[in-house]
């Protein structure tokens, strides 16, 4: 790897380290909420977790059925589309440190090579 590429990578760690210090927690809109449930978390987890905590989420709803949407063109209804309540992510807060660390020892790995000729 060239020394800038080095120096770039660790900056951008140094910068996502500040961020994560900064932010306590990340709200998903409604595309990555549902890329989060269909491929990272699984729904019938998620469901379990929800019916023992009292409430039904409302991703497991089932759409309702409206034959003016039906006959209309497909993207001006949801039918078929499920709604999904926006995920929290909540990082721990020791995670800023450890992320802000590496790039600070990338960047000075990269300041301390020789230059490119």
């Amino acid at each position: 790897m060239s020394r800038t590429s080095i120096m770039t990578i660790g900056i951008l760690l140094i910068l996502l380290g500040i961020k994560f210090n900064l932010v306590e927690s990340y709200h998903l809109n409604a595309q990555a909420t549902r890329f989060w449930m269909e491929r990272i978390e699984d729904p019938a987890v998620a469901q379990q977790q929800a019916l023992q905590a009292g409430r039904l989420p409302s991703f497991q709803t089932s759409p309702q059925y409206n034959p003016y949407q039906q006959a209309s063109y497909p993207q001006n209804g949801a039918l078929g589309e499920i709604p999904w309540q926006p995920k929290v992510i909540a990082p721990p807060a020791w995670l800023c440190w450890p992320v802000f660390f590496v790039g600070a020892v990338m960047l000075l790995h990269g300041l301390s090579l020789r230059p490119n000729s």
